[in-house]
């Protein structure tokens, strides 16, 4: 009997069947049910809303059987349903964590043979401006490559001038078309790339976003959405590939040249830790 009908006031917690008080044949609520069918027709009884009985029956051979039949035939295909969702999203057993980061790590370079190749000798050479016949986006381009060549010099160091200027290029290359609100942001979207893809924004890095958007003149605006578009402009996600948790939080360009020295150091050392623990399950 759930407990909270105890506290009624009135409540008679057995069922008698005689008008004497006594038992008569009748049995306590909080008795087990007799032995057979389950009892799953409970039957309230109140009078001005007040509980006054309450005993439970099979349910069946009554009026409600057809009811039970239906819920037990709906519990019954929820189950299948459920059993069949289970049986589908069953995972096939994990790869061995080395062969999980050399694949992450190919996904990073872009192709197993980048990866094969990758050093960590720091970026250099020029990327010169792509030349176009529109003044307004000329001028448009200078403007943002003008914006990275200080922002790299205030908060970074000439390698990263480099990897700034070969992402710049390349969004542009990608797509003359799309450009965004004003080469502030486009700056912004460049650095913001590049520099998750090296981490170098945030508590760990070398700057946070904040003094970078205050550098280029943008307040509060933020970074991430003009970052999200020449991300996704510079990307292939065809090389998607779940980080291993022992691998440094970086974008997945799939550019390593735009990847700085010591950020390509950090993956020519899990490259070689993961294929000397070829045959082991743990990284050492």
């Amino acid at each position: 009997m759930h407990p909270r009908f105890y506290s009624l006031p009135g409540y008679d917690d057995r069922r008698d069947t005689g008008h004497d008080g006594g038992h008569a044949g009748g049995r306590w609520y909080d008795d087990p049910p007799p032995a057979g069918l389950p009892e799953r027709v409970t039957h309230l009884v109140l009078v001005d809303g007040r509980l006054v009985d309450l005993w439970h029956e099979p349910v069946e051979d009554s009026r409600w059987a057809h009811h039970a039949r239906d819920l037990d035939r709906a519990v019954d295909q929820a189950l299948d349903r459920a059993l069949d969702r289970t049986q589908v999203a069953a995972r096939p057993p994990e790869a061995p964590l080395p062969e999980r980061m050399l694949g992450w790590l190919g996904a990073v370079c872009g192709s197993v043979e980048r990866l094969e190749s990758l050093d960590d000798r720091p970026l250099d050479g020029e990327a010169p401006l792509p030349s176009t016949g529109d003044p307004a986006g000329r001028a448009h381009l200078a403007e943002a490559a003008a914006l990275l060549d200080d922002v790299a010099h205030h908060f970074f160091d000439a390698e990263t001038a480099v990897a700034f200027r070969r992402a710049l290029v390349r969004f542009w290359d990608g797509d003359p078309r799309v450009r965004l609100r004003s080469a502030a942001h486009l700056a912004a979207g460049v650095c913001w790339t590049v520099g998750k893809a090296n981490d170098l924004l945030g508590p760990g890095g070398r700057c946070t976003q904040g003094s970078v958007c205050d550098r280029l003149g943008l307040g509060k605006a933020g970074m991430s959405s003009p970052g999200q578009t020449v991300r996704r402009a510079l990307s292939d996600y065809s090389l998607y590939s779940q980080r291993p948790w022992q691998a440094p939080d970086i974008e997945l360009l799939g550019q390593p040249d735009l990847l700085l020295g010591a950020t390509r150091g950090r993956l020519v050392r899990l490259r070689d830790q993961a294929r000397a623990a070829a045959g082991s399950a743990v990284l050492p």
